[in-house]
């Protein structure tokens, strides 16, 4: 967006009411952090190796973790 049409816009809002600036606000921040929630839920999406529907949540992490920590202690052992 060009400075000129955001300033055109700032100029805009001006105009408006408080009520009116506050459901701008309202909308402005609903917005922002549905789309912040988006991006955070895309970053991890995809980062478990295999489907943990069968198991709980917790137990599906613990074993993650287990994992983890064997490959590193063989990792160790090879050097």
């Amino acid at each position: 967006m060009s400075t000129q049409v955001l300033n055109q816009i700032i100029q805009q809002v001006e105009l408006l009411t408080e009520k009116e600036k506050e459901q701008l606000n309202h909308h402005l921040k609903t917005t922002i952090y549905v789309k912040q929630k988006r991006k955070k839920w895309q970053n991890i999406r995809g980062l478990m190796t295999y489907s943990p529907a069968a198991e709980d949540a917790q137990i599906a992490i613990s074993n993650a973790r287990k994992e983890a920590d064997k490959k590193r202690e063989q990792q160790w052992q090879q050097t």
